[in-house]
């Protein structure tokens, strides 16, 4: 081989390594939803209990609540159960009798007990990251809940939705170790009914 296709190797090969390496640094809560692990790489889909306790939810279905194109991991085999965490793979936005899921989006709903849908984003390494994204309330009903980022314990932003369409916005930088967790999670505030909340979320490793 001479120089100079040894040099366009060389460069082609660094290219890839440098594209791979940028692919494994973000991570998108929503291109990256899964259904059948869990956890699904970064992430992980889990409901904590009134009583604090974290557990994974153990269950999935593509017809989450019996709606056709509704994937969801739930904490029930048949489906029903809430709390959820899900996305719209329809193509359309879904409509509901009281409000809507929209595309590119997770759909989170807390239970009926005090149990809280929590999305985790484990830290693959050391370093800092970048945290954004926003909750949005899609029922047009809502009776109102809380919507909480914490770092492991510590929580990083915790407010509440009241009205159909008003959001949350998030935009931190945290310095996590390998294994620390950044969890987004919807707090019934009271009454589980009609609340709804669609979640985007996108974490950037920045070292």
């Amino acid at each position: 081989m001479n120089v100079k296709k040894l040099a366009r190797l060389l460069a082609a090969v660094a290219l890839f390594g440098s594209a791979a390496a940028q692919a494994e640094s973000s991570w998108d809560a929503v291109g990256n939803f899964g259904i059948g692990a869990n956890p699904n790489g970064a992430w992980s889909y889990r409901v904590r209990a009134a009583d604090g306790g974290l557990s994974l939810m153990g269950y999935w279905t593509v017809s989450c609540n019996g709606t056709p194109g509704m994937a969801c991991w739930n904490t029930d085999a048949g489906g029903w159960d809430l709390p959820m965490i899900g996305t719209n793979t329809t193509g359309a936005e879904i409509v509901f009798p009281s409000g809507v899921v929209p595309l590119s989006t997770l759909h989170m709903h807390p239970g009926a007990d005090g149990e809280r849908p929590v999305l985790t984003f484990t830290a693959p390494a050391t370093g800092w990251y970048r945290v954004t994204g926003q909750f949005q309330a899609v029922d047009r009903t809502p009776t109102g809940v809380r919507v909480m980022v914490s770092q492991d314990a510590t929580t990083l932003v915790d407010k509440p939705l009241t009205a159909f369409g008003q959001t949350v916005q998030f935009n931190l930088k945290r310095q996590l170790s390998a294994g620390q967790t950044i969890n987004f999670s919807v707090d019934a505030a009271g009454n589980f009914a009609n609340d709804s909340t669609d979640l985007k979320a996108a974490v950037l490793r920045l070292n």
